[in-house]
């Protein structure tokens, strides 16, 4: 059936893809077969919000805040992907509207907002003379909370929040947001030292500081003296990670001991002599004044294997001797400690490392011989070939710390092994002793035995590992306590003390018992050691509960792990 010519504005609207009204009215004024009915009536059509719906245009504001605190912007950063040295994930920008000046916190989680939201109504004030009359934030559950509804409620502070998901309605602190991070990142990138990334807190700090002293777009005059009052100083910075010797102060000091420590300038604070910095030693941050700044001093570090050419590779081995490594399948014991010179093996360059221990030579051989080819191919081609001898040499480098790294896990093992039979062994002496001693013996009591240990799995978790026990008792030690020790029937501060004295029949008792439980419960689980991992010891505790006249009701034992050693 086809349709005439003459149609309604919805019609029309319909067959020709939903276009606009002003685009129908046009295109009937450009084509010949196309008439519109009621051009006065509009569109009616509810798919166009569906599939053209856009958000609505956010007119400019033009109206700005007339005195400092009367409108303070706020905005947490999302969480930042690099570790700082301080643990901290996030930053919180605040912005004075009238004055622009910035407040910055950094924080380890989103809970410390409130906290920072009270630091920042103190520092405002002391800084500014003024008290914050309103803020304006995002619908966050971080600002919309109860703790943050009530503080804002004590202070007598407005707060205003944009509508959810629209950062438009935020865009001053939004942008300032972004300008503040350029330049903490900037100021990373240039200055390429210092503690690299983990330093974001301070370089946020330092680009909020610096910030502060900087004119704007909307004044002459910088935020600092339209906050404060007075103008800033800025003859004290320096560029972010400058080279400084700060003075130990903080230790005491021999006579001959350097008295500075070398570091990098990372901050500021409110007194313009003061600086924070990064002391590349210690690895942490400092507030001090004492610093003295010029470069550090040049560490002439030899080159690595990769950066050297054949012929200083073979000039180095040259002047360092051999390196001797023992071949994987031979290396079964520790190294032996009877290297007639040992002295001489110490001499070899740190970047060839060297092991002594005790078998055949042939591993030994094979590294010389790649060594000696790598050497000869540098004479042979005269410089020609630096490549290929320079692979070769990289390749026996890193063959050598492959087989390092073996032999001292497998010295671990066997050390490891050793130290479990010896635990055993005087364990298994101290139970003889006691069966003898008591007719009830120490049968329900378990300790590790070697069998139990493989080569990967020699750091099961058992509660004796580390405890050592001593000597038995001697008779006048043991008469001692029969007949009248003031302290026979106080608590025992170690395993041996119970196992040994006067009730070690009750404390056996409640020792068996402890460990049943444990395993009822399934408290361990016993697994494969996780590649360089500490582990941590037990220890057994001990307890006498009373009642209210003072009698013995029962001997309690419990095995705990040392935390602390984490």
């Amino acid at each position: 059936m086809l349709m005439g010519e003459q149609r309604t504005l919805t019609e029309w609207h319909q067959a020709l893809s939903h276009a606009s009204e002003d685009k129908l009215k046009k295109t009937a004024n450009v084509v010949e077969d196309m008439k519109i009915t009621k051009p006065e009536d509009k569109i009616q059509c509810s798919t166009c919000p569906e599939g053209k719906g856009k958000a609505s245009h956010h007119p400019v504001v033009n109206k700005r805040a007339e005195t400092v605190g009367e409108i303070v912007h706020i905005n947490l950063s999302g969480k930042v992907n690099k570790t700082s040295f301080d643990g901290s994930a996030y930053y919180l920008l605040c912005k004075d509207e009238f004055s622009e000046f910035v407040f910055v916190f950094s924080m380890k989680t989103k809970a410390e907002v409130h906290e920072c939201l009270e630091k920042l109504m103190i520092l405002f004030e002391r800084d500014s003379g003024c008290s914050i009359k309103g803020v304006q934030t995002d619908n966050g559950s971080e600002f919309l909370n109860r703790g943050n509804e009530l503080l804002f409620l004590k202070e007598k502070i407005a707060h205003y929040t944009s509508s959810p998901y629209t950062p438009q309605q935020n865009g001053l602190i939004e942008r300032e947001m972004g300008y503040t991070t350029s330049m903490a990142r900037t100021l990373l990138l240039a200055s390429n030292r210092g503690g690299g990334g983990k330093l974001w807190p301070l370089a946020i700090e330092s680009a909020v500081y610096i910030r502060n002293r900087l004119p704007t777009t909307q004044s002459l005059l910088t935020p600092f003296e339209r906050f404060v009052g007075r103008k800033p100083k800025v003859g004290h910075l320096y560029k972010f990670g400058e080279q400084v010797h700060v003075v130990q102060s903080w230790k005491h000091l021999q006579k001959f001991d350097p008295r500075t420590e070398p570091g990098f300038i990372v901050g500021y604070t409110h007194r313009s002599n003061n600086y924070k910095v990064w002391l590349r030693l210690s690895q942490r941050v400092t507030t001090t004044s004492d610093v003295i700044v010029g470069p550090h001093k040049e560490v002439t570090n030899p080159k690595s294997p990769e950066t050297m050419t054949p012929v200083e590779v073979g000039t180095q081995l040259d002047a360092t001797k051999t390196i001797n490594v023992p071949a994987l399948s031979e290396v079964d014991t520790p190294a032996s400690s009877a290297d007639p010179d040992p002295s001489e093996n110490r001499k070899v360059d740190e970047r060839f490392p060297t092991v002594s221990t005790t078998g055949t030579d042939q591993g030994t051989q094979d590294n010389q011989k790649q060594i000696e080819e790598a050497d000869r191919g540098t004479s042979d081609n005269d410089g020609t070939d630096d490549s290929d001898s320079s692979v070769d040499v990289n390749k026996t480098c890193v063959e050598i710390e492959k087989r390092l790294e073996e032999i001292r896990l497998k010295e671990k093992i066997q050390l490891t092994q050793e130290e479990l039979l010896r635990q055993q062994t005087l364990l298994e002496e101290f139970f003889n002793r006691s069966r003898i001693e008591e007719a009830q013996g120490a049968e329900g009591i378990c300790y590790p035995t070697l069998d139990r240990v493989v080569e990967g799995e020699e750091d099961r978790a058992n509660p004796f590992q580390g405890r050592e026990l001593p000597r038995s008792p001697t008779n006048e030690e043991r008469n001692y306590s029969c007949c009248g020790s003031p302290n026979i029937d106080d608590t025992p501060n170690s395993f041996e003390d119970a196992v040994t004295g006067r009730n070690k029949a009750h404390w056996l008792t409640a020792i068996r018992d402890e460990l049943e439980a444990h395993k009822i419960n399934q408290t361990w689980e016993v697994v494969k050691r996780p590649v360089n991992k500490e582990l941590l010891t037990a220890l057994w505790v001990f307890a006498i509960k009373r009642d209210e006249d003072g009698q013995i009701i029962k001997h309690k034992a419990r095995l705990v792990a040392r935390g602390f050693e984490q």
